[in-house]
């Protein structure tokens, strides 16, 4: 990956620390959260159990739960985060997710990354389906990390 790349996109070793992050999470939790905010100028979605993991700032953002200073879009712009309020919310982002780096909840085997609310196994269910239970969603978080662990030993995406 060039200059530009790891400047936009998270590593390939960022990625498997996030999920590995996020299933270390699961272990503490008994339900799902999900908010898929409607507000108009407002509008977010953040879940505690997948990628889009977010808590809720002072200022009323979602801010990205697992977005550390190295995966920032905007490093430098990192340490204002609660000090900067509406509508400056861009330093809580964490950098673009490549192709391959999936959520583990996102119903499409090769996802362009970008739009996955809508093939989201927590926020759109598909006609009789029930929500995932933890154990489900550890499961999966598990499934992907194991692809990731191949694929940087070398084997197969």
């Amino acid at each position: 990956m060039n200059k530009i790349d790891t400047e936009l996109y998270l590593t390939d070793e960022q990625y498997l620390d996030l999920l590995k992050k996020v299933r270390k999470d699961l272990e503490g939790l008994r339900e799902v959260f999900a908010d898929d905010c409607t507000i108009t100028g407002m509008k977010h979605t953040i879940s505690d159990v997948g990628l889009c993991a977010g808590v809720e700032t002072e200022s009323g953002w979602a801010k990205d739960k697992y977005t550390i200073r190295e995966t920032a879009m905007w490093p430098k712009d990192f340490d204002k985060i609660g000090k900067v309020k509406w509508p400056y919310p861009q330093q809580f982002t964490m950098k673009y997710r490549q192709d391959w780096h999936r959520c583990p909840l996102d119903r499409r085997e090769n996802p362009n990354v970008n739009g996955c609310f809508y093939t989201c196994m927590i926020f759109k269910l598909k006609k009789d389906e029930k929500v995932l239970s933890i154990n489900e969603i550890k499961k999966l978080y598990d499934n992907q990390i194991a692809k990731v662990e191949a694929k940087l030993k070398g084997g197969v995406r």
